[in-house]
Order: structure tokens, then sequence, then C-alpha cells
């Protein structure tokens, strides 16, 4: 197991009949990006959506690791982001909570428009 290294961006589905799927992105995250916006715009049958990624959170000048989650709901007009920061001098990397998960903001939903 790597402690140290990026969390591998991930996608998690939900679809019609409840079935639940898990892609990872063993990628760029740029890439992992564009092959998940693909996936669940281009999948009729998909209800749910999130996708995951690491990265990194500044506030109050304080940069902290973070993992970011993008998800949306078929029919809803907005996605929301949300993060949860670690504690950047523990290892492994995301074994302590910096203070509880954010909304960081409402944006456009990778489903295609209704």
């Amino acid at each position: 197991m790597n402690t140290e290294g990026p969390l591998f961006p991930f996608l998690l589905t939900g679809d019609r009949d409840g079935t639940r799927a898990l892609f990872r992105y063993d990628m760029s995250p740029v890439d992992a990006v564009r092959l998940a916006q693909e996936k669940v715009n281009g999948d009729a049958s998909l209800l749910l959506y999130a996708f995951a990624a690491d990265g990194y959170l500044t506030t109050g000048g304080h940069r902290l690791p973070a993992v970011i989650v993008h998800a949306g709901e078929r029919g809803e007009r907005a996605a929301f982001v949300f993060a949860q920061r670690f504690a950047h001098d523990r290892t492994p990397k995301f074994s302590a909570l910096a203070g509880a998960p954010e909304t960081i903001d409402a944006t456009a939903s990778w489903f295609p428009p209704a």
C-alpha cells in the first residue's frame, strides 16, 4: 500500500437499477477528469456520480492536503464540490482530519441538460 503517494482519482456511479460501479484512473488528473466526464455524460442509465481526487486547499494562508469530490444527480441543474482537509504533517497522508467536510462550490453538472 502506497501511503505517501497520491490518491488515484476515481468515479463512483449509481444507475437506474441500483447498480453501483467504481472506475479508477491511473493517469494525470486532467485526463482522469476528462474521461470521468465522458463516462457520466455518455451513459443515459446513470442517476448519480461522485468523482474524487486528492489536491490541496488553502485557507487563511494554510495549504493542506484534501480529498475533493465533484458530485451530481441526474435532473438537478447544479452539482456540488465537497472537500475534506487533512493534517499536512501526518503519515499516512490522509490519516488525520483537519476540520469538518465542506461544501466548496455549486457548479455545472456533468450530466447533459434534460
